[in-house]
Order: structure tokens, then C-alpha cells, then sequence
């Protein structure tokens, strides 16, 4: 009897508990994905359309997972409150029990708090690897590395990021009474600057006041602004340098040489590029995220085009596809759309390509082409 094929599904930067004003989680998604993955487990058959996109076949069967990768950020563990946590992820924690294949969570910056208990736990019929160390894989007859991404950022170059967690467990630990502490921490330090500091009494008071304050105030305000500086937009060329110097540097260190596909998440963007030499060629696959972002006007399901999308890797190779979060099923998202995209920015202008109607034929939702062909991510 021939063996049943199986995939490797790749997720990153779920968010669960994030609620804020512009961006929330999206548990209701995510659920109905994984009901989808438990259906394919259970002998469900999906096909997907290729399009123009494909050469001999015209469709793409998906296969249920012997793996499913958890590429960092699942959980916020910066900005949100553990009662969030709870709410968004009691259910989801359910679906996955559930599930036979085995789960890789490979922590990312938001949920590095979690390096506490880092190590391979029974879950389900299956078990759950926690790891702050790269996972690798090998589908086929190609390797797979996996990582957050935080790697690749300029900004988290030094390690002072990891501070994060402390400092939201100390703005969490006494919840909305923080805002009395705040209140007599500038009170008394305006009486420190109008008559001075006496004594140590008054050193102790105002340290203890402010080690309470001072966290809850950047948990609430700090984080809105940093979010802000200009300096955070993603630029693939700059982070296309920054991967290839962080994978020279690694593949030294771990004695890797060959061919390699890297993926990550991190920057809540699709992209896709390659870098060959006559020593070895590198894939990268930078995976978006699943969170909502709002506007003024309406709810959108597509902040920056893309959301809600995953890895599939098989034996012949892997794709991006997409989650039609309406219609509870996938699409297929052509590396050579985002090719073309990294290079030409808007596509209106490429009307005579017909890529809307191709986009169309393959699954695409109106609201997603709309923003895909006009977005320029450059």
C-alpha cells in the first residue's frame, strides 16, 4: 500500500492577546484553519488551482502535516494582558491538542518569555518542542531552516529587546491600580525637585514609586510611539543583506554548507527572493502574519495586503498559500507574483498581463487583488 503523503505547514506571528486600537488578534481565523488541517487529517481531499502558474498540473493537492512549525510570536507577550492570552488561545489550545502531527514552536521576540520552559512536552497524541534555537528540516530532497526573523533586524541587534518580558510582568503586576502609583510617583517627584531630597527615605520612595510607574508607562504609552519611528518599515533590500550576512556568519558557526531554503516571519510581510553563488543557493521565504488591523471606516481583513497566510512545504517543494478567512479555504499566492511585485511595485499599470483575472481564476478574494495590484511594499 503506498504511504500516504505528508506536508509541513508553516505559521508565524499570530499575536494571540493583542488587542490594541489599530491591531487586534485573529483567534477566529486561526480556528477555522486549524479546523481545516484537522480535516485533512481525517482523510479530507483539497485541491487547490494553479493557474497560469502551473506547468503540467493545473492544481495542487493539499496533504495533511506530519509537522506543523510555529515560527515565533504566537503569543503577545509584550502588549497584551494574560487575561487576553487566555480568551484568545483557550480554544485554539484545544484545536491543536487535538491534532496527530507533531508541533515545532520556535520562539520569536514577542513570546521570548517562554525560553523558561524550552524542552519537548506530551500534547495530544503528538508532542510540542519549544525552542529558542533554530529548527531544520528535510522535505524531499530540500533542506529547511527555520527562525523568527528578529535575526535579520538591525534593531534587535543587541540583546537589550529580551527586556521586554520583565518589564511587562512589572507593569502587569498590580493592573489598573498602576495608575494610583503613577499619580503619587510624579506628585512626590515634583516635591523632590520643589524642596529636595532629604534623605534616603525619600531616595527609596521615589524608586519604589517609580519601578512601578515607570514600566506600566512604557507598557502604555512607549510602545504606541516606538511603533511609530519610521525607522521600523520593512526594506527588503537592506533585509535581504542583513540575512545573507546573518546566514554566513551561522552556516560558519554550525558547520552548514549546501543548499538551503530559510524561513521567517517577523516582519508581518510576504516576500520571497533567491541568492545562488557557485558554493551553495539560498531561498528565503519571509511569512506574514494573522492580525486584523482597522482603519477609521471599516475593519479590513488585509492590512498591508497580506494576512493570514502559510508555508506548505510537500516533497516536490513548497508554496505560499493563502487563507480565504471568508470562504474557510485556501489559495494558492504564485512566488512569481511577489517576484514581480518586489520589482514593479504598482501593477495597475501591467493591466495588458491580465493578472487580475489570472488572480481571479485562482481564488483570490476581490478586497485582496484590489490592494495587491496598487500596494508597493518599496
Amino acid at each position: 500500500m503506498r504511504q500516504e503523503q505528508k506536508s509541513v505547514i508553516v505559521v508565524a506571528d499570530t499575536h494571540f492577546g493583542l488587542k490594541k486600537k489599530n491591531q487586534v488578534c485573529d483567534p477566529a481565523a486561526f480556528s477555522s484553519f486549524l479546523n481545516f488541517v484537522k480535516f485533512l487529517e481525517k482523510g479530507g481531499k483539497t485541491e487547490i488551482s494553479l493557474g497560469v502558474w502551473g506547468s503540467s498540473e493545473k492544481s495542487l493537492a493539499i496533504h495533511p502535516p506530519e509537522t506543523i512549525i510555529f515560527l515565533g510570536d504566537m503569543l503577545e507577550l509584550w502588549d497584551a494582558s494574560s487575561k487576553s492570552i487566555d480568551a484568545s488561545t483557550r480554544y485554539i489550545v484545544q484545536q491543536l491538542f487535538e491534532l496527530n502531527c507533531r508541533k515545532i514552536y520556535v520562539l520569536g521576540n514577542h513570546d521570548y518569555d517562554l525560553l523558561e520552559i524550552s524542552g519537548d512536552y506530551p500534547f495530544g497524541s503528538s508532542k510540542i518542542t519549544i525552542t529558542s534555537e533554530e529548527a531544520t528540516v528535510t522535505k524531499g530532497e530540500k533542506n529547511y531552516l527555520f527562525l523568527h526573523g528578529q535575526q535579520f533586524d538591525s534593531l534587535f541587534a543587541l540583546p537589550t529587546w529580551q527586556f521586554m518580558s520583565p518589564i511587562r510582568h512589572a507593569a502587569l503586576a498590580f493592573a489598573s491600580y498602576s495608575w494610583i502609583f503613577v499619580i503619587l510617583f510624579f506628585a512626590d517627584l515634583l516635591f523632590e525637585i520643589v524642596y529636595g531630597i532629604k534623605g534616603v527615605v525619600d531616595v527609596a520612595v521615589l524608586a519604589l514609586l517609580g519601578s512601578i510607574s515607570i514600566p506600566f508607562l512604557i507598557m502604555k504609552f512607549g510602545r504606541n510611539v516606538w511603533n511609530k519611528i519610521k525607522t521600523t518599515k520593512y526594506k527588503p533590500k537592506k533585509a535581504e543583506k542583513n540575512a545573507e550576512n546573518w546566514w554566513r556568519k551561522f552556516s560558519k558557526e554550525k558547520y552548514l554548507t549546501g543548499n538551503f531554503n530559510i524561513v521567517y516571519g517577523h516582519t508581518h510581510l510576504i516576500d520571497f527572493w533567491r541568492k545562488a553563488d557557485s558554493k551553495e543557493s539560498l531561498t528565503f521565504w519571509n511569512i506574514p502574519s494573522w492580525i486584523r488591523d482597522h482603519n477609521k471606516k471599516k475593519q479590513v481583513d488585509l492590512e498591508q495586503v497580506f494576512r493570514h497566510a502559510f508555508l506548505y512545504i510537500h516533497d516536490e517543494g513548497c508554496e505560499f498559500i493563502g487563507w480565504d478567512t471568508k470562504q474557510k479555504k485556501p489559495f494558492l499566492i504564485p512566488k512569481e507574483v511577489i517576484l514581480e511585485k518586489r520589482q514593479s511595485g504598482d501593477l495597475t499599470r501591467f493591466e495588458i498581463y491580465e493578472i487580475e483575472d489570472n488572480l481571479r481564476e485562482i481564488g483570490w478574494p476581490q478586497e485582496l487583488i484590489n490592494k495587491w495590484m496598487k500596494y508597493n511594499p518599496l
